[in-house]
C-alpha cells in the first residue's frame, strides 16, 4: 500500500479517477485540507492535485480515495442545486432571493449592505429595504469610480432615506500603482501562463478589502449582504460549492455573509430594476457599459477596448506606462 506524506514536498499526489475537477473549475476542501485546488488535470486516467497543506501527517491513498468520493458526491449535489436555482424564472428568483433575505435578517441583529452603487448591490439593497428600511449601506470610495456614481449615491440617500457609511482608503490608486504596478489580469491568465500570479491585486486589497475589514472591526456588524451574481466568474460561483449555502460564515472577515443574487444573470438584474421602478446608475446608459467598476482597472478581460472607447487619453497613458501596444496600432 502506498503511503503519502502530506507534510513533505513535492505537494502532489495521484488519486484514482473518482474526483470530478468540479462544476466550476475548482473545489475547496476542508476535510482533505486542500486550501485551494491550484491545478486539476485529467492525465492517464488520474488527476493530479497541487495544494497547500495543513494536514495530519500521513494518509493512505485508500483513505484519500474514500474522502474524494465523499467530496465528489457533496459537490455534485451542490452543483445540481445551483443549476436548479439558475434556471428558475425571474419571478421565482425574486421570491427565492426575498426568502433568503428574510431568513438572514431573522437570524442577525446588526446587518449592513455592501453597496458599490452598481446594479447588483443596489438590487440587494432594495430587497433588504423591503423588509427593514433602517439597515445601512457601506460604500467603499476608491476615488476612481465613474463620476456619476457619487451623485447617484446621493440620490439614493435622499429618496430612500438611506444611511450610508463611506469608507476611505489610506492610499490612492495612483500611489499603489507607483509602488506595485497596474493590476494584472487574473481571470483566464493561466491559460497562457501556468505560473501567472492569481493573487488579489494590491489595489483591490488596499482600496476595498482593507477599509471593509477595518469597518467590520469597528462597527461590528454580524451580517453583510453583497451583490455577487452568477455572471461574475467561476471563483464567485464556487462560493456556493464550497459553502453549501447562500448565507455563510466569512472566516477571514469574522462575519456572516448573504449573497441572495448568486444565481441571477445580469439581464435579470436589469429587468428587476424595470419591474420595481428603481433608478439606475446613469453611468450605465451614458457610457454603454454593463459592469460598474474602477475606471482605470486593468485586471479584467477586455479592459483595453473599454478604456480606449470611454477615456482614450487615460487609455493611452496607462498603455504607455505598461509598455503595451495601442489597439489602434494593432488594427493598422
Amino acid at each position: 500500500m502506498w503511503i503519502v506524506d502530506l507534510n513533505s514536498p513535492p505537494w502532489f499526489f495521484v488519486l484514482n479517477p473518482v474526483v470530478d475537477a468540479g462544476a466550476f473549475g475548482w473545489l475547496a476542501s476542508e476535510s482533505l485540507h486542500l486550501k485551494r485546488i491550484r491545478r486539476a488535470n485529467k492525465t492517464m486516467g488520474s488527476i493530479k492535485v497541487q495544494r497547500k497543506v495543513t494536514a495530519p501527517a500521513i494518509k493512505t491513498c485508500q483513505e484519500l480515495d474514500l474522502e474524494a468520493i465523499k467530496l465528489h458526491k457533496i459537490y455534485s449535489e451542490r452543483g445540481k442545486e445551483l443549476n436548479r436555482l439558475c434556471y428558475l424564472s425571474l419571478k421565482e428568483k425574486i421570491n427565492e432571493s426575498m426568502r433568503l433575505v428574510k431568513e438572514a435578517l431573522s437570524n442577525h441583529n446588526k446587518p449592513v449592505v455592501a453597496c458599490s452603487c452598481g446594479k447588483d448591490s443596489v438590487a440587494v439593497l432594495h430587497m433588504v429595504h423591503q423588509i427593514n428600511k433602517t439597515i445601512p449601506a457601506v460604500f467603499s470610495d476608491t476615488g476612481i469610480e465613474f463620476p456619476e456614481t457619487r451623485d447617484y449615491m446621493d440620490r439614493l440617500k435622499s429618496e430612500w432615506n438611506l444611511k450610508i457609511f463611506v469608507l476611505k482608503p489610506e492610499r490612492s490608486f495612483w500611489d499603489i500603482v507607483e509602488e506595485f504596478g497596474y493590476p494584472k489580469q487574473i481571470r483566464g491568465a493561466r491559460k497562457d501562463n501556468p505560473k501567472a500570479d492569481r493573487r488579489e491585486p494590491k489595489c483591490c486589497k488596499i482600496l476595498k478589502r482593507d477599509p471593509m475589514i477595518k469597518f467590520i472591526k469597528d462597527y461590528q456588524p454580524d451580517l453583510v449582504f453583497t451583490g455577487l451574481t452568477s455572471g461574475e466568474g467561476r471563483g464567485r460561483r464556487a462560493v456556493f460549492l464550497s459553502k453549501g449555502n447562500l448565507i455563510y460564515r466569512h472566516e477571514s472577515e469574522g462575519v456572516d455573509r448573504c449573497v441572495p443574487l448568486l444565481f441571477w444573470y445580469p439581464k435579470e438584474v436589469f429587468e428587476y430594476f424595470k419591474i420595481k421602478n428603481i433608478p439606475l446608475n446613469p453611468a450605465y446608459k451614458k457610457y454603454g457599459i454593463d459592469r460598474m467598476g474602477c475606471i482605470p482597472c486593468t485586471g479584467y478581460i477586455g479592459w483595453q477596448k473599454d478604456l480606449a472607447r470611454l477615456f482614450p487619453a487615460l487609455y493611452k497613458k496607462i498603455s504607455h506606462e505598461m509598455g503595451q501596444t495601442l489597439i489602434s496600432d494593432l488594427e493598422d
